[in-house]
């Protein structure tokens, strides 16, 4: 099964509890019957690949590395 996650336009936030500087964290809803995932954050005003991936289908989230201020694709 293959399972493709539209792009949607995010800020790195974190919760104020567990503020890490330069990481944010990119979030989806879990669908039932997937093995995994693939991910791929950009930069939203370079294009730039930040990271990609696949994970698990029991993951819904990852982190990346981040710079204050830009805003991100995944």
């Amino acid at each position: 099964m293959e399972v493709t996650i539209g792009e949607s336009t995010v800020t790195p936030t974190s919760p104020p509890s567990s503020c890490v500087p330069d990481q944010a964290t990119c979030q989806w809803d879990s669908v039932h019957g997937v093995a995994t995932y693939h991910y791929k954050v950009t930069d939203a005003g370079t294009g730039a690949i930040i990271q990609e991936g696949d994970v698990d289908g029991a993951q819904t989230s990852i982190k990346f590395p981040s710079t204050s201020g830009k805003t991100y694709t995944c």
